[in-house]
């Protein structure tokens, strides 16, 4: 009569720890699947983002008009900057992991920029999201 309630008790303890092993494998593949999603959105927004700053930093090399420091630029600089810094603005915004960092920081952009950023940015969730 001992051994079969010993065995009932063994069973139903290797039944729990089962129980809980399964439960942990399928957190872990859960947190897994969701950094390669966060990893693939991550990536799309810094390509993104290359893709204006890489031609306003090649036209800076080669233009003898532009000078960044003084702030002086010819007219395709002014308009690589801009598209650089609306890009730049919104992969950090984008980035950010609240909502509330993302609005105080919106509230701190140059307001002849914020409206491009903020197009951007919900063109790049909706992007990634797709």
């Amino acid at each position: 009569m001992i051994f079969l309630w010993g065995g009932l008790v063994l069973a139903a303890f290797a039944v729990a720890i089962y129980d809980i092993w399964r439960d942990d494998m399928e957190e872990r593949r859960q947190r897994e699947q969701d950094a390669e999603f966060m990893e693939e959105a991550d990536m799309v927004k810094l390509e993104l983002y290359r893709n204006e700053r890489d031609p306003y930093f090649s036209h800076l090399m080669g233009c003898n008009a532009c000078h960044a420091p003084t702030e002086r630029y010819c007219q395709t600089g002014a308009e690589l900057r801009r598209s650089y810094r609306v890009a730049y603005h919104a992969h950090k915004i984008a980035s950010m992991p609240t909502r509330q960092e993302q609005i105080a920081y919106y509230k701190a952009i140059d307001d002849e920029i914020k409206d491009a950023v903020g197009a951007m940015v919900a063109s790049r969730k909706e992007g990634v999201a797709a």
